[in-house]
């Protein structure tokens, strides 16, 4: 009966000392993906405060080229470069267009994965514009709208250049 009780006793501490060990790693790993989530977390929020913090502000739409095509031919090719306006981007997400005395305002955010601008209008048509070239105080934005009429195929591309207001 001794040496069965000394057996159960042996076992019964390792069965313990297991589980402590378990729980120990277990403990551990919990915690080393709890900062490895919140180091992911902080180095992607840091990289998109970045793009917001660069692109909000004032931007004055300095040129725009518009050009229309139908059924793939190409029917219409307008530049301007007087009286286009401003774009206001708030930090919020929010911003305002504005041409003359016509303020609109939109909501905007920016994919910096495939450097896209995106502005969502509260009237008219959305942009979701690739960023061709960008610097500090200007960026040129290309953007396309496609539809169709029974037969026939209408798309329009816009170029636009935006310029950081000093």
């Amino acid at each position: 009966m001794n040496l069965r009780w000394v057996l159960d006793r042996k076992q019964s501490i390792e069965s313990r000392s297991m589980k402590t060990h378990l729980r120990v790693y277990n403990s551990s790993l919990k915690a080393l993906l709890i900062v490895i989530g919140l180091a992911i977390a902080i180095v992607g929020c840091e990289t998109s405060e970045q793009y917001v913090t660069r692109e909000a502000g004032l931007w004055n739409v300095t040129m725009q080229n518009v050009k229309d095509y139908q059924d793939s031919v190409l029917v219409s090719d307008v530049t301007q470069t007087s009286s286009l306006g401003t774009m206001e981007f708030l930090m919020n997400g929010s911003g305002y267009k504005t041409v003359g005395a016509v303020r609109d305002t939109f909501i905007w955010q920016l994919n910096a994965e495939d450097d896209h601008l995106i502005v969502y209008y509260k009237i008219g048509p959305w942009m979701n514009a690739a960023i061709q070239s960008r610097s500090d105080n200007a960026m040129t934005l290309f953007w396309e709208y496609e539809s169709a009429i029974g037969t026939t195929d209408y798309k329009t591309s816009k170029t636009a250049t935006i310029e950081r207001a000093n």
